[in-house]
């Protein structure tokens, strides 16, 4: 008849199914498997009756009582759970048990569909155990991440992020791109405008401001990468920025040392070359000091003529010093006679004002550079004359200590 026919189909269908199909009795008998359940579990139904074990394909057997008072009060039970073998394995499987009713709607049985989720299982540990990785990795990368969806909406930031922003991932998830990280051109402090919505193009990259969330600045660079779907279509982006002010400062003071460098070796040049017409300057004053010829109030001004040339020497020596990276060059030096030579030229054109020397006759020798040390003293001597409005006395005074 046509209702076997039926039966015979479903039967069939039942039987070669890949889901393991069990059905028994409203007392839990089993009354039949299905070739997929005999091989999922290892019992036939003679089998399993014979077990005397209550509930012996649940590893858990408060979920075999959850899904029989769920049967006996008229409801379906569905979920995963641990179910266990004929030889002891233990399996993980989505469980689908309701209850069968017969022409009269009265209660006469249950079924059961069990689905081997081993595989999705190991799937799901791997994917979990990927997505800590990177999330790990990516808390431990020093450089802002932001990820958002495909309308600009934050939804992943790291640690460095949250550090450079002074946003936090809980308060700025969901918040727009822009309104996390408001960018500004360096150059002109305007605003740099948000991503498209749809992320037609990736937002530009180099240097620029990022204002933090209490209103400070930072000179960041950024990059961003579109992120797409299987299909191509674009799913987010990410942008990856960094705070750049140190290696900024860095690159300035190299550029610095260059062009020191350059200043260095020019004044090395210049002081080799004065230092030759000092030379020349002081040796003909010398000589010419040496004329019996000359009138006697002529000699003084000769003399302190040399000895303001041997000073300018002195002071091509400084640059001579800052050529060789301004390390002093020093040597013991008596610093009486730098110091009485430093206040005479200070008080040449002084005629109000005369110097008192304090100097005790054991002064200690002083490891010193000379040019650096007769500029102090010079420059001291200088000011202090300055402040006399042109008369009084100049009292230096040494000790050791």
């Amino acid at each position: 008849t046509e209702t076997n026919l039926t039966l015979r189909r479903i039967s069939q269908a039942v039987e070669s199914a890949t889901n393991a199909i069990g059905i028994g009795d409203m007392e839990a008998t089993s009354v039949y498997h299905n070739r997929a359940h005999v091989a999922l579990f290892g019992y036939s139904v003679l089998e399993l009756n014979a077990v005397d074990e209550p509930a012996a394909l649940f590893a858990d057997k408060t979920v075999a009582a959850a899904i029989h008072a769920s049967i006996l009060a008229g409801r379906s039970w569905a979920g995963e759970t641990d179910l266990k073998t004929k030889d002891g394995r233990r399996i993980p499987a989505f469980v689908r048990a309701d209850i069968i009713r017969d022409e009269h709607g009265h209660p006469a049985g249950i079924f059961g569909v069990f689905t081997d989720i081993t595989e999705r299982r190991r799937i799901a540990h791997s994917l979990e155990t990927e997505r800590q990785r990177l999330a790990i990795t990516l808390q431990s990368i020093a450089d802002g991440v932001i990820a958002t969806d495909r309308y600009g909406r934050v939804q992943l930031m790291n640690r460095g992020a949250e550090e450079l922003t002074g946003w936090t991932l809980a308060a700025a998830q969901g918040q727009a791109l822009a309104t996390v990280m408001p960018l500004r051109d360096e150059h002109n402090r305007r605003p740099r405008e948000a991503a498209p919505p749809l992320f037609q193009s990736p937002r530009r990259e180099g240097a620029c401001l990022l204002v933090t969330r209490d209103g400070g600045e930072r000179l960041i660079a950024e990059k961003a990468a579109l992120l797409t779907e299987a299909d191509g279509e674009a799913a987010g982006q990410v942008i990856v920025f960094r705070d750049i002010a140190a290696e900024r400062n860095r690159a300035v003071e190299r550029e610095r040392a260059n062009r020191l460098e350059s200043l260095g070796l020019l004044a090395g040049g210049i002081a080799h070359d004065f230092s030759n017409l000092i030379f020349i300057i002081a040796g003909n004053l010398s000589l010419v000091q040496t004329n019996p010829a000359l009138p006697s109030g002529v000699l003084p001004r000769l003399a302190a003529a040399e000895r303001a040339a041997w000073r300018a020497k002195d002071l091509t020596q400084q640059l001579a010093t800052f050529a060789k990276g301004g390390q002093p060059q020093k040597k013991p030096v008596a610093i009486e006679e730098i110091i009485r030579e430093s206040v005479a030229f200070a008080l040449h054109a002084a005629a109000g004002v005369e110097a008192r020397h304090d100097i005790p006759a054991d002064l200690w020798l002083v490891e010193a550079d000379i040019g650096q040390l007769a500029q102090v003293f010079n420059n001291l001597a200088l000011n202090a004359v300055q402040a006399m409005n042109g008369r009084g006395t100049l009292t230096v005074t040494a000790e050791n200590l």
